[in-house]
């Protein structure tokens, strides 16, 4: 009986010791929990949830449904896709031959009568492919093999500057500018990057052409046609628009939902969605980013550090700041990039609006003939001119944002004889 009293009292001292310890962790955490800035972000929720909505921010499937609604008639997008997933089949062999122009031609004319489809399609008003959003979980089975069709395009042209055939070339370019212009209508392509693709491919082809037939006036028309097309200011309303929902579907994928996208190399931090008030804190953070990402954005559409800065404001806070900050920072970290993004494609278009601008005015004696903001460079600064040994150089920093004094490798230079 005695036994039984002693082993009897042993447990209760464990057990008074065991609750003193669990207390004394609770307390801990709880001071610790007092330190972070979830109570506050948390508290602010329905404030930054009310300006997410006013600034017309897709919160479910049925509105980004209604969001990318075009009317059928004037949407090239559903015919376009048998088209567009053709390359799928050759795109392994053409990478692998580094798109030479022996592994070009054969796989062009097998390949033509899609292009033609895509051709068509890029003449209609909308080119946006069918989704349900409602069913949606980050499946954009469109992009990649619209990049292919650049890449395929971009040697294609290349090809045809070589052997001087001006009618495809327009084509081809062309082709590449309405394919620009077209992104900014869909949702789920990540419409900045994909307008700068194709932007991109035409550029660097106007690029050659400048540096080997600018001093043939029909080629350098074609050049200034297609500027002038391309040069149109960047509106990121769809991007932000749908990054906000996916940003949604993060968190969703993050706090173990199957509607979510799968949170990936973050999913070792699922364990923070047992902190009280964390989902909440995080979306508050969310929806205070993009509402801010819509309402504030820079007025003037070229003042790239400006727009470097105002996408910034989140993604500059790492998930090791604050708890709040571990899905908002997530979520926005590509931000920044979209800024250096928009202002290398302006860039670049300025120094081939004024080198072409230099070649028909022979003496602006070095000096850049476009005023404005055609004279702004990447990082805010004037477009770079110097001397070569052939005559003058405009060039614009590359995608080190470093000035190489004229680089052919690494600047985009374009040659003024």
């Amino acid at each position: 009986m005695s036994e039984q009293l002693h082993r009897a009292s042993r447990w209760g001292k464990v057990g008074k010791v065991s609750v003193i310890f669990v207390t004394f962790l609770v307390c801990i955490a709880g001071v610790a929990y007092s330190f972070t800035d979830i109570g506050e972000a948390a508290g602010s929720y329905e404030q930054h949830r009310r300006a997410a909505v006013n600034a017309g921010l897709p919160f479910t499937g049925d509105e980004m449904n209604r969001l990318s609604a075009v009317p059928a008639e004037q949407n090239s997008g559903q015919a376009a896709l048998p088209a567009l997933f053709e390359i799928n089949k050759y795109y392994k062999r053409m990478q692998d031959d580094s798109y030479s122009s022996a592994s070009v031609a054969p796989v062009w004319k097998t390949l033509k009568p899609s292009y033609e489809t895509l051709e068509q399609a890029s003449k209609a008003k909308y080119m946006v492919f069918p989704r349900d959003y409602r069913k949606w979980q980050f499946d954009n089975a469109e992009y990649s093999p619209l990049r292919y069709w650049g890449k395929m395009v971009g040697a294609r042209t290349a090809m045809a500057i070589k052997d001087g055939d001006l009618a495809l070339v327009r084509r081809l370019i062309m082709f590449c500018v309405r394919m620009s212009v077209l992104a900014d209508g869909n949702l789920d392509l990540d419409p900045t990057l994909l307008r700068v693709y194709f932007a991109g491919v035409a550029e660097r082809q106007m690029l050659s052409i400048l540096n080997s037939r600018g001093g043939d006036l029909a080629w350098r028309e074609l050049v200034d046609e297609a500027l002038s097309k391309l040069d149109r200011p960047f509106d990121p309303t769809t991007m932000i628009q749908f990054y906000h929902f996916r940003a949604l579907s993060m968190v969703n994928g993050f706090m173990g939902r199957p509607e979510g996208t799968d949170p990936s190399l973050f999913a070792h931090l699922r364990v923070l969605k047992l902190v009280p008030r964390f989902e909440q804190a995080n979306l508050s953070r969310i929806h205070d980013y993009f509402s801010r990402c819509m309402v504030e954005y820079p007025k003037d559409p070229c003042n790239f550090v400006a727009i470097y800065k105002h996408f910034s404001v989140l993604s500059d806070k790492s998930w090791g700041d604050n708890a709040s900050y571990t899905l908002a920072g997530f979520c926005c970290m590509q931000f920044p990039g979209f800024g250096r993004t928009m202002a290398q494609d302006v860039s670049r278009r300025n120094a081939l609006m004024q080198a072409s601008k230099m070649l028909v005015d022979s003496g602006h004696d070095g000096k850049l003939p476009l005023l404005g903001r055609f004279r702004m460079d990447a990082d805010g600064l004037p477009l770079r001119v110097k001397q070569d040994r052939n005559g003058w150089a405009v060039y614009s920093i590359g995608s080190n944002r470093k000035d190489d004094g004229g680089d052919d490798r690494s600047d985009f230079v374009v040659h003024v004889p």
